[in-house]
């Protein structure tokens, strides 16, 4: 487990990242791609759920709009590789550019 906010991750150090019912929980989700980002090999893999609805009962889910965060990662070449079609938010990025 690490945490983004008092963790340094290595530039280029992973081959595959797992983030699991983060995103939800993060005031800059953005930010947080691009850390990932600089944490991944070249061709690497980013496996997350990004996904969150509206939900009076989960206050502690902050962030409700992933739409800047799919555009920074289009922006810094994180490539859809495949998506779970029978729930919610599960997505395998590959680090490209």
């Amino acid at each position: 487990f690490v945490d983004l906010n008092s963790t340094f991750l290595p530039d280029g150090a992973f081959d595959m990242i797992l983030a699991m019912d983060v995103f939800e929980h993060l005031v800059d989700p953005v930010e947080a791609v691009e850390q990932l980002w600089r944490a991944l090999k070249q061709g690497g893999l980013l496996f997350a759920r990004i996904h969150a609805e509206v939900d009076p009962s989960h206050p502690q889910h902050i962030a409700e709009d992933f739409g800047p965060t799919f555009t920074r990662m289009a922006e810094l070449g994180f490539v859809e590789k495949w998506r779970d079609r029978a729930l919610w938010g599960h997505l395998l990025f590959q680090k490209i550019g």
